[in-house]
């Protein structure tokens, strides 16, 4: 069997571990980076589970700061890594991260992933993202998570034409946003949404940004004479 993506690799191993049973020593073909492997069951579930446990971890590694939401155990890292983050709202200033981190999740999630700009995008853009949604969820059972920047900008109406879609769990949905959401949101978005605020940089984590910077030879200088 032909695993292509982590999508794929999370709901086969979510089935096989619950149907498995005494079968884990059965010896089978697999493609493990396209190389065709003769290995027991057990033994592939255990190489599944190591990509998508880890993977998302070392990308986790390289946020800097906020350490309350994603550090080690806390609850949002622990939901990205077991691929089952719900509704949220990202709110804190600007270069704290929200658009980082909502971009890890993409990569992190076995679901499908839309991001729409509040300032450009509005109910039509939305209907369409819900239409599709709602066939893949029926179709493949995979979710959507809809990442909308700015999310304050959005009006009432706009709002309210979001709220079936989350009551249904069609759409789960990241706001990201610089305004305090319990004010500039509507309560009826907020109170179906986990918030996790996001603090400025301190002086140490931007130290820690350029000494990173500075040092890592695969995203950053450190091949350079720097």
């Amino acid at each position: 069997r032909i695993i292509p993506d982590k999508a794929v690799l999370n709901r086969s191993v979510a089935v096989a571990l619950k149907h498995l049973g005494n079968r884990q020593n059965l010896r089978a073909p697999f493609f493990i980076g396209g190389v065709g492997v003769e290995i027991t069951i057990a033994i592939f579930l255990e190489h599944c589970l190591h990509i998508i446990h880890t993977e998302p971890v070392s990308t986790l590694l390289l946020i800097i700061g906020q350490k309350h939401i994603v550090g080690e155990g806390k609850l949002l890292r622990r939901a990205i890594l077991t691929d089952r983050l719900q509704s949220s709202i990202f709110f804190g200033p600007p270069g704290t991260g929200k658009t980082t981190l909502a971009a890890i999740v993409a990569n992190a999630t076995g679901g499908a992933f839309v991001k729409l700009n509040a300032v450009t995008a509005g109910v039509k853009e939305l209907r369409a993202i819900v239409e599709e949604a709602e066939q893949r969820l029926r179709l493949y059972r995979q979710p959507t998570y809809l990442l909308l920047d700015e999310c304050h900008r959005w009006n009432k109406t706009q709002s309210d034409s979001l709220l079936p879609a989350l009551e249904k769990g069609i759409i789960r949905f990241i706001g990201s946003t610089t305004e305090n959401p319990m004010i500039a949101m509507t309560s009826a978005i907020v109170s179906r949404c986990r918030v996790f605020q996001f603090y400025p940089l301190s002086s140490e984590d931007v130290e820690q940004a350029v000494l990173s910077a500075v040092a890592d030879e695969e995203r950053g200088f450190g091949k350079l004479p720097v």
